[in-house]
């Protein structure tokens, strides 16, 4: 997709740093529940022009007094099918943003080749369902059983 070079350094958020949906890309499903709306966000806009002609670019970003504007989400289809979401947005304090949520939420789906929700899961009823299911193996314990399994099957 992209070609990272640097990042404009805005830290402490001045100058500020601002993102939009493309018009054209408004009718996206990944773009659901996302404000059409140019929305500021605290993460540190990314120089990534330019994109791959391939790609579908969805959102672009700007820093305040700075130009160029830059792409900030894109998605790219390959020739067998597969499918990849790019979002530059997802620095801790962006995911207080329900439309940076949402963004990455849709992403996933969308790339996974699931229908995109109409809305985000209740974030107490995911939590509550995530406690609820066994802690996942370290990779040092999948390690060993797979050794182990090695063993006996010799």
């Amino acid at each position: 997709g992209g070609h990272y070079t640097n990042h404009h350094s805005n830290k402490n958020g001045d100058p500020k740093t601002f993102v939009r949906v493309q018009a054209d890309a408004r009718d996206n499903p990944i773009l659901r529940g996302v404000t059409t709306d140019e929305f500021q966000v605290p993460s540190w806009l990314y120089k990534t022009s330019p994109i791959d002609p391939k790609a579908t670019l969805l959102m672009m970003g700007r820093v305040n007094g700075r130009t160029p504007e830059e792409p900030v989400t894109w998605t790219f289809t390959r020739k067998d099918g597969g499918r990849s979401f790019y979002t530059s947005l997802g620095h801790a304090d962006d995911l207080a943003i329900e439309s940076v949520r949402r963004l990455i939420v849709n992403g996933i789906y969308w790339s996974a080749g699931l229908s995109i929700p109409d809305s985000l899961p209740d974030i107490a009823t995911f939590a509550a369902d995530a406690k609820a299911l066994p802690p996942p193996r370290s990779l040092i314990d999948r390690f060993r059983l797979d050794l182990e399994k090695r063993r006996l099957s010799k």
